[in-house]
């Protein structure tokens, strides 16, 4: 079994504002390549995101590193600034949806979150998310699940990466919410997340 590390890089050109999610995979029979994972991801874990996605924001690259063997290169898929499918504005640039996640472990150690940015407008209000951002959420969050749940239909398996004194370790994804509040990006180092 092999695990993958993958930044997702996003942008809004018209105000230079650049976004990062770190998402980590099993590749469990090693049988995908890293062009694979990536093709798999366009496919079928994008477009999920990309539904709560002004199309004022951008998807540029894809970064997929080999998390079990640093010496392997890290491969760079482009993304072209395939945009937000909504047709409006955001809010706020640093204004995301929040969906959070728990794996196997219990504790916070289990616990993870995944920031939307770019998030449409029209399913924000002043104080959280309206009733199509929640039901459409809950339709989201089900169908990355059934795709990449230990379960799933795909061969990559959604984890969480656990940092440990002998190196690290992974849990996997057990269940994942869209939260009815909106949070803000956290400022990071790039390849390290939001």
């Amino acid at each position: 079994m092999s695990f993958h590390r993958v930044v997702m890089t996003q942008t809004i050109p018209s105000i230079g504002q650049t976004y990062q999610n770190v998402v980590f995979f099993s590749n469990p029979d090693g049988g995908l390549s890293p062009q694979q994972i990536a093709a798999e991801l366009q496919a079928n874990f994008m477009p999920k995101i990309q539904g709560f996605q002004s199309n004022f924001l951008g998807w540029q690259f894809l970064h997929i590193y080999d998390a079990d063997n640093h010496t392997v290169p890290v491969y760079i898929h482009p993304l072209n600034n395939s945009g937000g499918l909504a047709s409006v504005g955001y809010i706020y640039p640093t204004l995301c949806y929040k969906i959070s996640v728990q794996s196997t472990l219990g504790g916070r150690r289990g616990r993870g979150r995944f920031f939307v940015a770019g998030g449409r407008s029209d399913w924000m209000t002043a104080s959280g998310i309206t009733q199509s951002a929640a039901t459409n959420g809950g339709i989201m969050v089900q169908d990355l699940m059934s795709r990449y749940s230990f379960t799933g239909s795909s061969p990559l398996k959604w984890v969480l990466y656990h940092r440990d004194p002998e190196g690290g370790s992974t849990s996997h994804v057990v269940s994942a919410i869209l939260r009815p509040f909106m949070g803000m990006q956290r400022r990071r180092n790039y390849g390290v997340g939001i």
